[in-house]
């Protein structure tokens, strides 16, 4: 019985602490390794929602990563 019990309370704790969203700030951009370059021709991220943000394009990304 005991072991049900705790088996039952990890399941309800694990629940709890995944409905925690935190929200960021951010901005779309290139990046690439710096012995990979790349173009990027025409860039869009799509939510579920349906919403779209535009990635801006450039010449030739070889900056590193972030």
């Amino acid at each position: 019985m005991k072991k049900i019990f705790y088996i039952a309370t990890t399941i309800i704790l694990l629940l709890v602490s995944c409905q925690s969203e935190e929200k960021f700030e951010w901005l779309p951009t290139e990046s690439a390794p710096l012995l990979y370059p790349m173009n990027i021709y025409k860039g869009y991220l799509y939510f579920e929602d349906g919403g779209s943000v535009y990635i801006p394009c450039s010449g030739s990304a070889r900056n590193g990563w972030g």
